[in-house]
């Protein structure tokens, strides 16, 4: 359940700040101030958002008491977001 909730999260993140949506103002200003290996997993990629808001919602559910659940948990989430991309921007 936690990992749908991530799931939505993140592609919510990512789509809220896509130029033309309610955060597009102020992604294009970070876009342009954050260094890219920042700005992608806070909020301009689908595959690199869990790692941050992924880590954050895992240790909100679970604490941070298992490495290797955690590496699961985000690793699954990114592969997960990677199958919906492509579904996605299918031809």
């Amino acid at each position: 359940m936690w990992m749908v909730c991530v799931i939505g999260w993140c592609w919510g993140v990512v789509n809220a700040f896509r130029e033309g949506e309610i955060l597009g103002g102020p992604g294009k200003i970070m876009r342009k101030t954050l260094p890219e290996w920042l700005s992608k997993p806070l909020f301009d990629c689908q595959l690199c958002t869990p790692s941050i808001h992924g880590s954050i919602w895992y240790l909100y559910a679970f604490g941070f008491n298992n490495f290797m659940l955690w590496t699961l948990f985000i690793v699954s989430i990114s592969g997960f977001n990677y199958v919906l991309t492509k579904m996605q921007y299918e031809d």
